[in-house]
């Protein structure tokens, strides 16, 4: 990504020597910034995904700076230190209510209903931390399924 001062370049490659900017300049700025940042959705699937690239870059760091593995630069010789993250889309759940889920896979492929509403529960359960914490999860959901959710009533 470039810099802040290299996009203050004129078309022929010089810097400008510029104290402040005017409005329109600061605009241009900003949308070659904007064209160059790669939005990616705010959820747990993504979080999680650029969390485990993290620690991965973070163990290999003095291997890589020693032999460096990314695209090669264009400027300057010689490659990135790391590959770029690249999200894998792996599919999303949405409640329905009514005891129903819908859930996309990457591509064209939905499924509705209560089945999906049970993967959903496995897949869930599947992504506790301990195993503690995945019986309690399971347990409320059975009490939930036997007493209902008005708690008033046990």
């Amino acid at each position: 990504m470039k810099s802040f001062h290299e996009l203050l370049k004129d078309s022929d490659g010089n810097s400008k020597e510029l104290k402040e900017l005017n409005i329109e300049q600061f605009k241009k700025a900003l949308a070659q910034v904007d064209s160059q940042v790669k939005m990616l959705p705010a959820t747990a699937q993504v979080a999680a995904q650029e969390g485990s690239y993290l620690a991965d870059c973070f163990n290999r760091m003095k291997t890589c700076e020693q032999y460096p593995e990314g695209p090669i630069r264009i400027r300057g010789a010689g490659r990135h230190r790391f590959k770029p993250f690249r999200y894998r889309h792996l599919g999303q759940f949405a409640p329905l209510g009514g005891e129903q889920t819908a859930y996309q896979l990457p591509g064209d492929w939905v499924h509705v209903g209560h089945s999906t509403q049970w993967l959903w529960y496995s897949v869930y359960a599947s992504k506790q931390f301990s195993w503690r914490t995945r019986m309690l999860v399971i347990s409320d959901w059975g009490r939930r399924f036997i007493f209902g959710r008005d708690s008033s009533s046990i």
